[in-house]
């Protein structure tokens, strides 16, 4: 309180002691400046305007050859306070080209002029105002048109699940599959479009992630982006005996093992334990491997018909033979 009386008292000093013809003085001055302002902004000026361009709506099957500018410089005539409203109301200026039904098949480069921005243009500097001069004076679009082909979506990822958990279904990828773009001699080339690399550690529950496609050599894909969803969930072991059963064997010869079936221990999630059982897993002995073998006894091969099954164990792991002709004859 003290310090304000104190600058208060120091304000009344400095007052009484400016002459009266000063403070008149300054009082006018201070007017007859706001009224050449006033004057001034009324009348008319020139100013530089810079416009950012937004082109939108290309179509995907046609790629530039050339880059576009991304500014147009326009020296504009109007009234001073038109000009110093439209520069407070429209500080961020955008000019809007609609790329849609523009581009032809014969792939013939077309001019964009005046004549396409000038309703984007006007809308953001007043119909009172004159376009004194513009840069660049049109803008020339160069382009190839692309070929086009529909790959399935493969998933690329490292996927660490936590300590007794495992994937409960095959990951599923919405949509399975995206439409490219790009040159011929690349999409040839190309069996499937992948996501681009996921790392997920110590995952411990059903994960929703949006991945981007992994593009390119210059390729767009519609979409750019997929859903994929991982399944997970807490595992158990399982046991089951299983027929061991027979592949590529001539329609003549006759397989028997011993022992008949064998043991099979996997890891199987909490929701599908009840569902499993040896129809959803293959185990045999193969014609070839035993021709090349010919000992009497051959470890069998394990093959998993469903994706929700892992870690598999056979017990016991080989078994003993006998190839039989159909007729009754054993076959060596």
């Amino acid at each position: 309180m003290l310090k304000f009386r104190q600058t208060i008292s120091k304000y009344k000093k400095i007052r009484t002691s400016l002459p009266k013809e000063v403070l008149i003085f300054f009082v006018f001055f201070v007017i007859s400046t706001f009224l050449w302002f006033l004057y001034t902004l009324s009348k008319p000026h020139e100013d530089d305007l810079i416009f950012s361009i937004h082109y939108k709506n290309f179509p995907p099957n046609y790629v530039l050859t050339q880059s576009l500018p991304k500014t147009l410089h326009l020296r504009v005539k109007d009234i001073g306070f038109n000009l110093l409203l439209n520069d407070y109301y429209h500080s961020n200026k955008v000019v809007d080209i609609d790329m849609k039904n523009r581009f032809n098949s014969d792939e013939k480069p077309f001019y964009l002029t005046y004549k396409d921005l000038r309703k984007s243009i006007l809308s953001q500097i007043g119909q009172t105002a004159t376009i004194i001069n513009f840069s660049p004076r049109y803008i020339l679009v160069a382009y190839d048109r692309l070929s086009q082909k529909v790959l399935p979506v493969k998933f690329v990822g490292n996927i660490n699940l936590y300590q007794q958990y495992t994937l409960s279904g095959e990951i599923q990828i919405k949509p399975k599959q995206v439409k490219v773009y790009g040159s011929k001699s690349v999409l040839d080339t190309m069996k499937a479009a992948y996501t681009k690399p996921v790392e997920l550690m110590d995952l411990n529950a059903t994960k929703n992630l949006r991945v981007d496609i992994d593009l390119k050599n210059n390729i767009i894909a519609l979409p750019r982006q997929v859903d994929v969803l991982i399944p997970v969930e807490l595992f158990t072991e399982k046991t089951i005996a299983v027929p061991v059963d027979e592949q590529n064997f001539p329609r003549n010869i006759q397989l028997r093992t011993f022992p008949a079936t064998v043991n099979v221990t996997f890891l199987v999630g909490l929701s599908h334990f009840q569902e499993v059982n040896a129809d959803n897993i293959q185990v045999y002995l193969e014609y070839n491997a035993i021709i090349k073998n010919k000992k009497g006894k051959q470890k069998v091969s394990v093959q998993p018909l469903v994706p929700y099954i892992s870690n598999i164990r056979v017990s016991p792991d080989a078994v003993e033979y006998i190839m039989e002709e159909k007729n009754g004859r054993n076959h060596d």
